[in-house]
């Protein structure tokens, strides 16, 4: 760690960083034959911090997934390359409401690739797991998507 750093200092225009402010629009599937719900779509708005080094970036973010409640979530992006970036990314979901009286933690993870369009515009596919909440249980769910980004 303190070599990277101090190659970091040697060469400061190797890393940048920066806000991001995007949008997911996901679809879910369940993946389970015992579920009451076949599909679902959420729309969530994020906001994060794009730290840029070399050939890699990593983004922590918070957003808030919009499907008839109000489910906050919190993560971070992991992604390869300059133009063409594949990657994971991770998110800790409290799913519901914002009322903590009946929500529960659940998750997303997945793959993802996205594309740099124009400079601090990007646009990406993601493909995962996600948990639902459904009658106290949390219930595994395919989900599929796309995002756009703006980098600042």
């Amino acid at each position: 760690m303190k070599q990277l750093l101090m190659l970091l200092a040697l060469f400061p225009t190797v890393a940048s960083a920066g806000p991001v402010v995007g949008l997911e629009v996901m679809a879910m599937s369940s993946v389970s034959p015992d579920a009451k719900s076949s599909a679902t779509t959420l729309l969530t708005p994020t906001f994060g911090y794009q730290l840029d080094m070399a050939i890699i970036d990593i983004t922590p973010e918070i957003g808030l997934a919009l499907d008839g409640s109000l489910s906050p979530k919190i993560g971070a992006r992991l992604r390869f390359g300059k133009l063409l970036k594949p990657g994971l990314y991770s998110h800790v979901v409290l799913d519901r409401s914002l009322a903590l009286n009946g929500a529960k933690a659940g998750f997303d993870a997945g793959g993802l690739l996205d594309i740099t369009l124009v400079p601090h515009l990007e646009a990406g596919l993601q493909l995962g797991i996600a948990t639902v909440s459904q009658d106290d249980t949390l219930i595994p769910q395919l989900a599929a998507g796309g995002r756009i980004a703006f980098t600042f």
